[in-house]
């Protein structure tokens, strides 16, 4: 199975990013893949509402608590959005 990391630190890149991923979805469903997201982006990334990114999301806990935000529940966080996971 192939994998891809995407990073998102703004809200453009985010919006690039998850237009990105259903486009990858669509040529290989089966494509492990995570949107790493950070900065000014998270706050925009708690709102998106299509389950299909939501379950690919990987928030930034600083980002979180630098903003004071409050993620919802079973959303993935990661402690920085530099992360390794094998």
């Amino acid at each position: 199975m192939n994998g891809l990391v995407v990073h998102a630190p703004t809200i453009p890149a985010l919006d690039r990013a998850c237009r990105n991923l259903q486009n990858m979805l669509k040529c290989e469903p089966e494509t492990r893949i995570e949107l790493v997201v950070n900065g000014e982006a998270v706050k925009a990334a708690i709102e998106i509402g299509d389950p299909q990114l939501c379950q690919r999301l990987v928030l930034c806990e600083n980002s979180i608590a630098a903003q004071e935000l409050t993620p919802p529940q079973g959303l993935t966080t990661t402690t920085a959005a530099i992360y390794f996971r094998a």
